[in-house]
């Protein structure tokens, strides 16, 4: 189980990742990410959809899943143009990229601090520049895509477009190579839309070669004042 605690406004809130629901002490509120299927009393449970990518099987076997064209080339491709690709500390410059690749997309961010305190940071550089990053969380079983970004580029950088591409690709393959090394069970590539067909971040997912898995996450407010403060404000969103 990956777990940890934050302060928002004057309540003290949880996630708990990897495990089944459960009722926490000391918080206010906790959210909870499962593969489990459970009905707990006061608990709020929205379903979800990923894909992943199995580990019990060699890296050989897992490479050959990938659609050759579309992942396997564009890797190699990636390797043989001097792409590197690290389990990095430089949050910083990863920030700048995720931002404006947020706000590009319309998308708000996760907290920074939450990001470099709690997720492990996979980079990668071409030139000596990053050009796109993840950031994953982790337990002992389990790796799951917390965030991805790449530079943004104009239509006139197609081929810096195209070697971010690359980049992207190899982020996902140094990640499974680093938890199959560990013995983990698979690496979730961070969610599905609910019409993977018609989404093109959920078809370049699921070219990766995984399968799809139904998530869980599950909520419970404890504090009354919270409670309260929930009902109005998605009132007030109405």
């Amino acid at each position: 189980m990956k777990s940890y605690n934050y302060r928002s406004l004057i309540f003290k809130k949880g996630w708990r990742w990897f495990t089944e629901p459960a009722d926490v002490s000391g918080l206010d509120m906790v959210d909870i990410f499962s593969y489990e299927d459970k009905n707990l009393d006061g608990f709020r449970k929205k379903v979800g959809l990923t894909t992943v990518v199995k580990l019990d099987k060699s890296l050989d076997d897992i490479w050959s899943g990938f659609r050759k064209k579309f992942i396997a080339e564009q890797i190699k491709k990636g390797e043989r143009l001097g792409i590197k690709v690290v389990f990095d500390k430089n949050f910083d410059k990863f920030f700048k990229i995720y931002q404006e690749f947020r706000k590009n997309k319309g998308l708000p961010e996760e907290s920074h601090s939450l990001l470099q305190r709690e997720g492990t940071l996979v980079s990668a550089y071409y030139g000596g520049k990053m050009i796109a990053g993840g950031v994953f969380l982790a337990d002992e079983k389990y790796i799951r895509a917390w965030v991805l970004a790449s530079k943004r580029l104009s239509d006139e950088e197609k081929k810096l477009r195209e070697i971010t591409g690359w980049a992207n690709r190899m982020i996902i393959w140094e990640v499974v190579k680093f938890a199959k090394k560990r013995n983990m069970a698979w690496v979730d590539l961070g969610g599905l839309d609910s019409h993977p067909e018609e989404d093109s971040l959920s078809v370049f997912k699921e070219a990766f070669g995984g399968e799809r898995v139904n998530t869980y996450f599950y909520h419970k407010a404890y504090s009354l004042l919270l409670k309260v403060w929930i009902k109005v404000r998605g009132y007030i969103h109405k």
